[in-house]
């Protein structure tokens, strides 16, 4: 009898462990996958400033995260706006909407502040028009495990809410797809020529 209740101990403790050890290589898996993409996306929008003579506008400090603080995937760029950065950001609040930036005067790269946007449509107008299409994104965590539970976590954490799950996005991409939290929907803008052209969403 002892010998069957131990036994069950053992495999209730096995399985505990291997849901956590899951669990840990999930959460390494996709903070992987982020440092790949945010330093893949950082590289293409460092280059095309150097291309175009243009200053790179990067939104989202670099040092805010656990994985950005562990590996540096991108810098400041020659301005880093970010509502809660280090001394090296300016501060400022993405629903403001980058009205104040002159026409085509940026490449711009974003990480992870867009999911603050209470208005996403009418500010990637407005990144549309101060990069005259020169923009790359990496959005933000669009997975499912993000939505259900990892949103809320990470909202208790920064005391802000989270608005939208935003996919990555580079020059060449035909659309941005982006899950609205509030309404529960995922939506898309399509980022065609015409668009790109009449600074207008179809």
């Amino acid at each position: 009898m002892w010998l069957c209740v131990h036994s069950e101990q053992i495999r209730e403790h096995m399985f505990i462990t291997i849901v956590f050890i899951s669990f840990l290589f999930f959460i390494y898996s996709v903070s992987i996958r982020k440092i790949i993409i945010q330093r893949n996306l950082f590289n293409k929008a460092t280059q095309r400033a150097k291309q175009t003579g243009k200053r790179l506008l990067v939104i989202g400090c670099p040092r805010a995260g656990l994985s950005n603080r562990l590996v540096r995937t991108y810098t400041h760029g020659d301005i880093c706006l970010d509502i809660d950065g280090c001394s090296l950001c300016v501060k400022y609040d993405i629903n403001q909407n980058l009205q104040d930036f002159a026409n085509d005067s940026f490449v711009l790269y974003e990480s992870g502040v867009f999911s603050f946007s209470n208005n996403f449509i009418e500010l990637i107008k407005n990144v549309n028009r101060i990069t005259g299409g020169d923009f790359y994104m990496y959005g933000s965590n669009s997975s499912s495990f993000f939505r259900i539970i990892g949103r809320r976590i990470y909202q208790k954490w920064i005391q802000q809410p989270v608005l939208l799950a935003v996919d990555k996005y580079e020059p060449g991409d035909s659309d941005i797809e982006f899950y609205d939290y509030n309404h529960g929907v995922k939506r898309k803008i399509d980022m065609s020529i015409r668009f790109r052209t009449n600074a207008d969403l179809i």
